[in-house]
Formats: structure tokens, C-alpha cells, sequence
């Protein structure tokens, strides 16, 4: 429980000794003089700056100083010696009174491409920088009072608790009525301002449940001189290289906070390691830190980067979730993440990440890259196409790759010529000589693809099918098929369909087509069917998927006597969801004119879903689908609602030949009560067909037997029905 001030005057015991005791001129001396020493050796006192770098050769660290001050920015070096007897030369970037404006001035000079990865420490303000010169000193600046203590351990807590947080706290310690206090304050901030927004929104997220603005100014100590340093401990030494086990328990806060900073030492030194590359020390000494304090959101990131730099994904997963779960606003936390999830082929998630690290900082060039590259893997191509594009422009060192994976896209979207415009760029430019053999292999593939196949590109197409048969029960109507002669009868039967393309371009195409079937009986002529069929239709590729738009009108003859005149509309979605497997969604719309029975005259509205899947070895394919029909005719007798489905199973089997097999099932059901036989109509049909397919001399011929069986159980009986269909043909495709 937080103790509360008392709020009367302060009157420190200093003064109360100065008014009340003979000694007080001398005190009161002695006091001026503290004053003078606190207000100088406040001149030295911390400051926080950026660290962007750790170089072993000082010549470059000198280089990278000289680049930041050439843009005037203050920079300087220090240099320190690590666990391995090595001399580093690390590189700062500007000064500032407090680690909240060190760190809204790093991300933000990151954001400008002005610097990389970095860290935020709090640094002597008597050092001196490689040019002898000496900080001069600093503003003022705001903080919070958010809690005030009795107990000094009390007040450690709290800091510790805020600090796992993610906030900068600190205690100053003061006297009011004879009494010692513990004020923990959170800051600092630039103006008040900024301050009032923090405590604000503290409050209201509930780490907080009270505050006031206090204004420090720069001769204003950070604690008495006998207050416990909670927050600023002495400055770190070479001490903290030696590899010692944390204690088991802290008794007091100062040990406590002793400790948290051999925690820090150890991270720092870590740090060095990771941008040395020596990842096993770097991860000797996060563990060290880690063992300090577990939960610490840059301990635990680090080690997660460290764990992702050695390939030890699920280690690195468990410590950049701790991370994640203590502070998620980390910088570069997202990236990590987003990269453990790429490596370990999440590639959903990853592509996710890396799109929202795009968008939130449009200047990440790697984020967009990998974005690509995640897209690409999950075969989103045009999604992936404009990351790609993006990156070439943006940044020359992946120019080569990115124009690669856009010209692979460019190809799987149907757009050859761009394709093999920037796949002859990779070739002619890549440096690396795999990915030179990459792109000459997809330029070769193309061709060959263009030379094997060179009728996909004609605008026609011709098929042809001319066949004779068994049919063991005749149908009276053909189309909806609930009369039939009780007759068998042999058939002849002829199909012809030919298409031409008016417009044919990469991603559309526009055309008309024509097809005629022609069945004969030997006996029963005047059941011959004939069937006149238009196709006008469009497509439009924009891969995945693809949209089919056709209207086709069709004329039917029974015998020598028109019978049904047919109007229909189907728009149809195609989804290429993988290399393997084809969705298709389609409705279908029918305008029915029966000539020689006006009752059936009405419409019809059909939406069907089918699948096709063939595996990587390509010798089996399946297919299935599903749909349902609603029949509205003049007369209520056929108003009527058809559910369908059918599942088969494509073979290739020895002597080239493939085989196929389809099972059908029909549940047709009426909505109204029959006018003759006085019940709604209900009837439940099942069937398939199973055929041999073979190629003759050439693939543009083959010969196909096929068996067609179907049964029907309706609960009325006039309605009951089997029949078998045996089918020899030849076919030809042009």
C-alpha cells in the first residue's frame, strides 16, 4: 500500500538544526559549500546518448563519426575492453538529459535511413570524446511523481515494477517533518507538455494511479547524497566481465539494484558480441543477464535474435514471445518475429508481419522484400509482384534478386513478354552465377513451353467425338428424363465444337464458338436428339484467379420436331489455390421454351462448385463438385429443387492408358403436390460411368470406351428406372 505524504510546508532538518542551535553560522557554511560541490559535480553527472556501432578498427569508427558530424551531428567515440581481451571502438550518436528523448530521437533518425540498429545508454558526462572535448552541460527537464515510500525496499519495487514495464523510473529521497520519504518519479520528458500526455495515458492503462508534474533543473542533484541510487548506479567496469552466478536472494534495495546492473553489463557486452558476429558469446552473456532478471523484454529479444542468428528457431521463438508479451513497441521486434516465421516456412503470418512493417515504415526495404518473398512462397503472385517492384526501384543491392522473383510472378500471371523481359536482365546482370543458371533455366523452360505448346496460343480450337452404342432403356425426353420407352436400341452418335478467340491478349480474352450434337437410334427415330449450341464469352486472368462470363443460346430437335429453345447466362470464378489444385464457382440462369409442352415452360437457377486435384506426381487426379438447381415452370407440377453431387478419380495405368471413374448422386424434390397422382414427387437417383481412354499414333487422336449407369427410386412408382449406356468413340482435338 503506497504511505501518502503529509502536505504541510516542507522544513527540512537542516534548516530546523540552523534556527535552533548556536552552531548554525558554521552549518549553514558548511551547507553553501555542499551546495557549490553538488552544482559542480552536477556538471559530470549522466547523460543518455545512442550507440550505433562497435567497431574493432578505429579508423572506421573515426570514418563513421566524420560522416555524422559532416551532417552536423554531434558524434564521438569511446573505447573499451571486452571479455576477450579485445579493444572496441564504440560510436555515439548526440546527447540528451533523458533516455525517453534518446529513444524518440533514435527511432526517428532510423526512420530517416540516418542510422541502423542501435542502443540507448546513459553515459559520464565527463567523458571525453575523441576530440577532448567535454559536455557541457544540460536543460531541464519534467518528470512525474507517481508514489511516494517510507521504506526504501518499498520504494525499490516500485521501480522495479515500472521498470519491467518499460519505463524510466527513479527515487529521490526527502525529508518533510522530521520524517524520510522515497518519491519515485517517471521521466524525463522535454516539455510539460509531453509529461502531462505520459501521465495521462498511464493512468488510464491503470500502471499508475496518481501523478504531478515536477520541473528539474540542471543543477537539481538526481538524490541526496546519502539517498539509496536505485536508479543511477555507479558507472560500469571491467568487473562485470567475470562470469559469477547471481545471487539467490536480494536483502536489501541497494544490493538488488546492484545486481539488475551486473544484468546490464552482461547485455551490453552481449550486444558487442551479436554485432561482432560472435554469437555463442553473445549468448553466454544474454543468459548471464537473463539469470538477473528473466523477464526483461531487450534481454530476452537479443537472445531471440541471437537463437535466430544460429538457426535454433523454436529457442529463438520462446524468448522473442517473452519479449513480445513485456513491451511489443521494441524496435525492430516486429521484423524478428516476422523473420522467425519466415524461416520456419509461417509463411502467412510472416507475410502479414512484413506487410505491416511496410506500411508503418515504407523506407524498410528488407520488410518488403521478404513481404515478396512470403507472398511468392504462399503463390500470390500479383501480390507479390508490387512488393518486388517496389524493392528494385528502392534499393540497388536487390535490384538483381527482385527483378527475378517479378519476372517468375509476371510468368505465373500469364504475362510471358514482361517475364522474359526481366528474366533477360537477371541473366545478362546477376553477378551471382546461381542466380544467373535460375533465370536461364525459367528463359529455356519458356520456350520450350512455347514450342511444345504453340496451339494454346492459336485463337482456335476444334474437337471432334464420332462413336455408336448401347442404350438398355430409351429416354422419351432427354433432357430431364423422367419418361422412358421400356425399349433398348443401338445409336450413332456425332459431337463437333469449334471456338475462335476475336481478342486474345496475356490476361483477356474474348471469342464465339459453335457445337453440334447429333444422336441416332437405329429403331426408335423418333427419339433422335439433335442440338444446336452458341457460345459468345470473355475471361479475365488475374492470378489466382480467373473470371468466365458466357451466354449461350441452344436449340434442341426430338425426332424431326422442334422441341426446346434455351437461353442461358454463366458467369464462373475459377481459383488456382495451389500448383496442385483448381476451384470453380459458377451460377447458371435458364430461359426454358418447351415447343410441344407449354407446362414446362419457365426458368431455372443453378449454382454449382467443383474441384480438381493432381498431386505432384501428376498420374492420379480427383475431381468433385456440388450444386443445386430451382426449377420454376408455368405449371406447378414441375416446380421442383435438385441437389447434385459427384465425386471421381482419374488413372494413368500401363499401356498409355488412363482411366476414369465418377460416382453421382441426385436427390430431386417437388415442391408441390402432382395434379395426377395426387403427393408432391420425390426421387432419389444414383449413378457414374467408368471409360479407357487411349492415344492413337498421335496425341491429337485417341479412342475411349465408356459405361454409363443410372437408377432411380421415386416414391412414385411410374418414376422408377434403370439404365445402362455402353459407348465406343473416337475422339480428335485440334
Amino acid at each position: 500500500m503506497m504511505d501518502v505524504e503529509n502536505n504541510n510546508p516542507v522544513r527540512s532538518d537542516i534548516s530546523n538544526i540552523i534556527s535552533g542551535s548556536r552552531i548554525g553560522p558554521i552549518l549553514a557554511s558548511l551547507f553553501i559549500l555542499f551546495a557549490f560541490s553538488v552544482c559542480f559535480a552536477h556538471a559530470d553527472s549522466k547523460y543518455y546518448s545512442i550507440q550505433i556501432g562497435a567497431y574493432k578498427n578505429k579508423n572506421n569508427a573515426v570514418k563513421e563519426v566524420s560522416r555524422l558530424r559532416q551532417m552536423g551531428h554531434d558524434a564521438f567515440i569511446r573505447q573499451i575492453s571486452t571479455t576477450a581481451d579485445q579493444t572496441l571502438y564504440l560510436v555515439y550518436f548526440e546527447k540528451y538529459y533523458s533516455k525517453v528523448s534518446a529513444e524518440n530521437a533514435a527511432l526517428k533518425a532510423k526512420k530517416q535511413g540516418l542510422i541502423g540498429e542501435y542502443v540507448i545508454k546513459d553515459i559520464d558526462g565527463g567523458v571525453h570524446n575523441d576530440t577532448g572535448q567535454r559536455d557541457q552541460g544540460h536543460k531541464s527537464y519534467y518528470g512525474l511523481h507517481v508514489a511516494s515510500f517510507k521504506r526504501g525496499p518499498d520504494a525499490a519495487k516500485e521501480i522495479q515494477r515500472l521498470k519491467e514495464k518499460g519505463h524510466e523510473a527513479f527515487v529521490k529521497r526527502t525529508t518533510i517533518d522530521g520524517k524520510q520519504w522515497h518519491r519515485i518519479y517517471i521521466g524525463g520528458y522535454d516539455d510539460r507538455h509531453e509529461a502531462e500526455s505520459a501521465g495521462s495515458k498511464l493512468k488510464s492503462q491503470g500502471i499508475i494511479s496518481y501523478y504531478r508534474i515536477k520541473k528539474f533543473r540542471p543543477a537539481e542533484p538526481s538524490a541526496t547524497a546519502a539517498a539509496p541510487n536505485y536508479e543511477n548506479p555507479a558507472p560500469r567496469t571491467a568487473a562485470f566481465e567475470e562470469k559469477t552466478d547471481p545471487p539467490k536472494t536480494f536483502p536489501t534495495a541497494k544490493r538488488r539494484d546492484k545486481e539488475m546492473e551486473k544484468g546490464r553489463g552482461y547485455y551490453d557486452f552481449g550486444v558487442f558480441a551479436f554485432e561482432s558476429g560472435d554469437y555463442a558469446l553473445a549468448e553466454e552473456n544474454f543468459k548471464q543477464a537473463l539469470a538477473y532478471n528473466p523477464n526483461h523484454p531487450f534481454y530476452n529479444h537479443y537472445l531471440g535474435k541471437t537463437y535466430l542468428k544460429q538457426r535454433r528457431y523454436e529457442a529463438a521463438g520462446k524468448h522473442l514471445q517473452s519479449a513480445w508479451d513485456s513491451n511489443p513497441d521494441i524496435p525492430e521486434l516486429k521484423y524478428d518475429f516476422a523473420f522467425l516465421n519466415y524461416k520456419t516456412a509461417t509463411y502467412s503470418r510472416a507475410a502479414d508481419l512484413f506487410s505491416e512493417i511496410s506500411e508503418e515504415t515504407p523506407s524498410n526495404v528488407l520488410a518488403q522484400y521478404y513481404a515478396g518473398i512470403c507472398l511468392y512462397q504462399r503463390e500470390r503472385y500479383d501480390q507479390a509482384l508490387g512488393y518486388f517492384l517496389s524493392t528494385a526501384q528502392k534499393s540497388p543491392s536487390l535490384k538483381v534478386n527482385s527483378y527475378y522473383y517479378a519476372g517468375v510472378c509476371y510468368l505465373m500471371s500469364g504475362e510471358t513478354d514482361k517475364a522474359v523481359s526481366l528474366l533477360v536482365y537477371v541473366k545478362d546482370t546477376a553477378e551471382s552465377e546461381l542466380l544467373q543458371n535460375n533465370a536461364s533455366n525459367w528463359l529455356r523452360s519458356i520456350e520450350k513451353y512455347r514450342e511444345k505448346h504453340r496451339e494454346t496460343r492459336k485463337r482456335y480450337s476444334l474437337y471432334l467425338k464420332l462413336g455408336s452404342g448401347y442404350d438398355s432403356n430409351v429416354p422419351l425426353e432427354p433432357i430431364n428424363q423422367d419418361f422412358f420407352a421400356d425399349e433398348d436400341d443401338y445409336f450413332a452418335v456425332g459431337y463437333f465444337s469449334g471456338k475462335y478467340d476475336v481478342v486474345s491478349q496475356a490476361r483477356y480474352r474474348i471469342g464465339a464458338g459453335y457445337s453440334h450434337y447429333q444422336k441416332m437410334y437405329r429403331k426408335l427415330t423418333d427419339f433422335d436428339l439433335t442440338a444446336s449450341i452458341f457460345d459468345l464469352y470473355g475471361t479475365y486472368l488475374f492470378h489466382p484467379f480467373m473470371l468466365k462470363l458466357g451466354y449461350v443460346p441452344t436449340y434442341y430437335w426430338l425426332g424431326s420436331d422442334s422441341w426446346l429453345r434455351q437461353h442461358q447466362i454463366i458467369p464462373e470464378l475459377n481459383w488456382r489455390v495451389n500448383k496442385d489444385l483448381v476451384g470453380t464457382l459458377a451460377y447458371r440462369f435458364s430461359q426454358n421454351t418447351y415447343f410441344q409442352d407449354s407446362d414446362w415452360n419457365g426458368h431455372t437457377n443453378d449454382v454449382f462448385a467443383n474441384a480438381y486435384y493432381q498431386p505432384g506426381a501428376r498420374r492420379v487426379s480427383l475431381f468433385g463438385g456440388a450444386g443445386y438447381e430451382i426449377n420454376n415452370a408455368d405449371t406447378a407440377d414441375q416446380d421442383w429443387g435438385l441437389f447434385t453431387a459427384r465425386l471421381g478419380a482419374s488413372f494413368q495405368l500401363p499401356g498409355e492408358l488412363t482411366s476414369s471413374v465418377s460416382l453421382r448422386f441426385i436427390d430431386k424434390r417437388f415442391d408441390n403436390e402432382d395434379s395426377f397422382y395426387g403427393k408432391k414427387r420425390h426421387d432419389l437417383k444414383y449413378g457414374g460411368y467408368i471409360n479407357l481412354y487411349r492415344e492413337l499414333y498421335a496425341d491429337w487422336l485417341g479412342i475411349d470406351l465408356q459405361y454409363d449407369y443410372i437408377k432411380t427410386d421415386s416414391n412414385i412408382d411410374d418414376f422408377d428406372y434403370k439404365r445402362s449406356v455402353v459407348t465406343l468413340s473416337l475422339k480428335s482435338r485440334f
